[in-house]
């Protein structure tokens, strides 16, 4: 990810399907309060056994999403836990 994304800030995911590719996006605010729209992966998905070397591209896309939402999980999880002890 770029450095000037702050990891205090919740982003977004969003994964889309064109004919054979898979792209992992995501957006973020920036530094100076704009938000960025950038990907993060990309996967050409295989249709025949003979692609199948194509997976492993798939799976670092599958792995860097299970990222995304156990990092989101924490900072929900960090909000929360603040949020009833202000209560």
């Amino acid at each position: 990810m770029p450095r000037s994304i702050s990891s205090s800030n919740p982003r977004s995911c969003l994964s889309c399907v064109i004919k054979n590719q898979q792209t992992l996006c995501s957006t973020g605010i920036l530094e100076n309060k704009r938000w960025s729209f950038f990907q993060l992966r990309s996967a050409i998905l295989p249709v025949s056994w003979e692609q199948r070397y194509l997976l492993v591209k798939v799976f670092e896309l599958l792995a860097t999403l299970m990222f995304g939402v156990a990092h989101f999980h924490r900072f929900l999880h960090g909000r929360c836990h603040s949020l009833y002890h202000w209560l």
